[in-house]
This record gives C-alpha cells, structure tokens and sequence, in this order.
C-alpha cells in the first residue's frame, strides 16, 4: 500500500514553513511508522531555508566529479554522485489537466472567506499553460494540457474534514454535476481556507504537519466506477520560513501536482517513487519530496514554486532540483558524506563521520548545517569544523544516547544555507544503533 509519508511536505523540513502529504492514484493507508520520532537540533551559522531530498536507491557510495576546469582551470571537489530516482509501471500523465476547487465562505460562513480564489485559480491555470510543468517535469512523459474551467462552491468550508471525508464530497459534487466527470489526465485540486482542519488517516492534522497532499480514490459516478486523482491544499496561517500565506499554498499546489502527475498509481503501479528504508525517502519519496524546502521566484510573475528532482541535472555536479535557476547569483554549493552508507555507532557513543564540499565555481567557505529530520532519537548533529570549501573535508559528529537500544535509527540532513539568490541540496545519512 502507498505510505501517507509519500509526497509529504513536512513542517519539521530544515526551513520549512509546512509539509506536503501526497499519496498519488491508487488507495492508501496510514503513515510509514519511521514518519514519526523525533525533529532534533540543527548545527552552523546562518539561517536556512534547506532543501529537497534527493532520492534514489541506486545512489553509490562512491565519489564522482563529473566536470573538470581543464589544466589548471576550477574543477568542483570530489563527492559521492547524486541518486537517480526509478521509474516504475505506470505512465506519467500525457496531457494534464487541473480543476481549482475552492469555496465562497469559509469555516465560520463569512463570505470571501478564502482571500486566494482569483490568485489560486490564475496559479493554477499558469502551471499548466505557461510551460512551467513540463520544464519540471517533462524528462518523465508529463504533458501539459489545460486548466478547466475553475469551481467556486457557492457554500461555507467545512470546520474539519478526513481524508476519507474528502474523498466523499469529491464523489458527491461529481455525481451533482458540479464537477467535470474524470478522464485519465484530471487532478481534482481542493483549496480549504483558514478554519479549516484537514486529517489524514494516520492522525496527521494540516497546518500542523503537512501544508498539503495528493490521493487517489475510486468514485462512482452515475454508477459507473472512476478511479481518480486528486489533491488538497489547506491554508496555513504560520508558515513561517519567512514565507507569506499565499506563498505555502504555491509551494504546496506546485509540488502535489508534480507527484500526481508522475507517480499517478503509487499503491498499484508505482512510478518515480523511492523505496521504503531509503534515507532520501525519509520525508517521501516522490520526485518534489526530494526537493523540499527548495523554492524559485517564476521570472516576470508574482509566483512562488517548488522545484523537484531531476534525473538529467543529477548527472551533474549542481543542483538536481528543476529548474535550475535562470540567473544564479552564486555557484551551487555541495556538502555531503564522503560514504553515503548508512552509519552504525553503540549507544552512548559519538560516531565520527567524514564530510566533503564542492561547489561548481570558485567560492568562499560556506557553513555547514546539519538537522535530525526523523528518528527514533535526536543525535545531536554537530560539524567540525563549521564552515568548508570546494575540495574541503569536515567531520559530522553525531551522539548516540545511552539508552538508546539495538536497531534504533535517526536520519540527518547536512546541508548549507539555501535562498532564492543561491543553491544547495541537502544530503540524508542514516545512523543506526549497533
């Protein structure tokens, strides 16, 4: 069955504001049991917005640089190369559409309660039709078609909602006709305002632990039957990560129409997905999970998107988040374990892991970040020494609790500072209790 961790978004991200759940086409259950445990400390100067995961099961340890400057000329430092992520069974849909979904009133039944509707729907329609989900996602089949015409319920949100809940009401507005029937190529895009609290099975609340999430539900329809793809955005009012409102729910709309697209029947036929029990799958696996955290300004609009994983940058020494920055400010800059393999150390220990930096042009040493992102304990994440350069080596330390017991794990996250003016990606490591 597809793990709620899929698609997730999650608050606890280095420089997340919120969490994203998606769990793509196809019946789902509850959320992976590793989703829960503990968020720990993070290390290094600097404020971070962090970025996504990147993910692959056929990562390998070993190290590559795959550009040279030539003699004498800047070449970027050793490093371990960047994972692919599998395609699997099922297509990516060819000719995407989306329908908007948001309502009149909100919770509390005050008109205009959900200030987002013409933006939402303008955001909605340009993802589609102005190139931007192809440049994403195109190198996986992903087309673009249109945005249909928009659904503005004339009724008040609902004060909670389940999953289970939601799939009910996407069931009831398509057999009143309030909704376009479904075709292969559909997503159902639902916008609940502030008031609003959404759940997922596992118990996960929106706003609290994911800022959104895509499905997939079998409806009957005028009693036909219909497999559909859907995904729901709720609006957080704390985002934080020096994000606005209006800004989380771009991110979180950008990045659950990009999984929905490419990885359309998890639970059945999973596609463009990782593993369980792959560090990069930690907070899920699908292609805008491995990228979280990681935003761009789109050029000449006022909006706000979440890149995802691309398998062709990932061949590179830069980002292998698309689209790659139209006019970068300042080169990518690279800190990873010198071993991607997971880390096993006794409890009470300190376990001592090498690091290696690199950049893509010349550049001054950078701080290194590094933040306990799930677990069953908090290793405390410490580098030494705090900053490195391109061709540099650092040490991560990390301390097992005494109490800690055989099989234990935590996944951490070392990183560097990321903003809209510079680009880095997080590395996940997995250290386990011997």
């Amino acid at each position: 069955m597809a793990r709620w961790t899929m698609g997730l978004l999650v608050l606890t991200l280095v420089g997340c504001s919120a969490a994203e759940v998606h769990a793509g086409r196809g019946a789902s259950s509850g959320a992976s049991s590793n989703s829960t445990g503990t968020t720990g400390s993070s290390t290094g100067s600097g404020s971070s917005s962090g970025t996504g995961s990147s993910a692959s099961s056929s990562s390998s340890g070993s190290s590559s640089s795959s550009s040279s400057g030539g003699s004498g000329g800047f070449a970027p430092g050793v490093h371990p190369p960047w994972p692919r992520v599998p395609a699997g069974a099922a297509a990516s849909l060819d000719a995407t559409e989306l329908v908007v979904i948001t309502f009149d009133s909100d919770a509390a039944g005050t008109d205009g309660g959900y200030p987002y509707q013409d933006t939402v729907e303008a955001f909605g329609a340009w993802m589609l039709e102005d190139g931007w989900l192809t440049s994403v996602a195109g190198e996986y089949g992903v087309g673009a078609g249109a945005a249909r015409t928009p659904v503005r319920l004339a009724e008040a949100a609902p004060a909670a909602i389940s999953d289970a809940e939601v799939q009910q009401f996407l069931e009831a507005k398509l057999n009143s006709g309030e909704l376009p029937l479904p075709d292969a190529n559909l997503i159902y895009m639902v916008f609940y305002p502030q008031g609003t609290v959404v759940t997922l099975e596992n118990g996960a609340v929106g706003c609290t632990d994911f800022a959104g999430y895509h499905f997939d539900a079998q409806v009957t329809v005028g009693g036909q039957g219909y497999l559909i793809g859907y995904a729901v955005v709720p609006d957080c009012d704390a985002p934080g990560a020096g994000l606005t409102e209006l800004q989380q729910i771009e991110i979180a709309a950008s990045h659950e129409l990009v999984e929905e697209a490419t990885d359309p029947e998890p639970d059945l036929e999973p596609s463009y997905i990782l593993p369980d029990g792959d560090p990069w799958s930690a907070t899920g696996g699908e292609l805008a999970d491995l990228c979280q955290s990681n935003y761009q300004r789109a050029s000449g609009t006022p909006y706000l998107f979440q890149r995802s994983w691309s398998n062709t940058l990932a061949l590179g020494d830069g980002s292998p988040c698309a689209p790659a920055p139209a006019t970068p400010s300042k080169p990518f800059l690279g800190v990873a374990p010198a071993d991607p393999e997971e880390v096993h150390g006794n409890a009470g220990e300190t376990v001592h892991v090498p690091l290696v930096g690199w950049s893509t042009a010349p550049h001054a040493p950078w701080p290194i970040l590094a933040r306990t992102i799930v677990g069953n304990f908090d290793p405390q994440p410490s580098a030494s020494p705090a900053t490195i350069g391109n061709g540099g080596t650092a040490t991560l330390n990390l301390h097992l609790p005494a109490n800690a017991t055989s099989g234990e794990s935590a996944v951490v996250w070392v990183f560097t500072q990321q903003g809209l003016g510079n680009d880095s990606q997080w590395w996940p490591l997995v250290v386990r209790v011997n």
